[in-house]
């Protein structure tokens, strides 16, 4: 779920977050 908000914020992240959870999962911590 929190994946679809920062998929708002930007939508190039949602790739990234597809292609690979761990890469956006540190960025993750650092937007929220």
């Amino acid at each position: 779920m929190l994946n679809v908000m920062l998929a708002e914020q930007a939508g190039e992240e949602l790739r990234l977050d597809d292609a690979g959870d761990g890469i956006q999962a540190a960025p993750v911590s650092t937007k929220e």
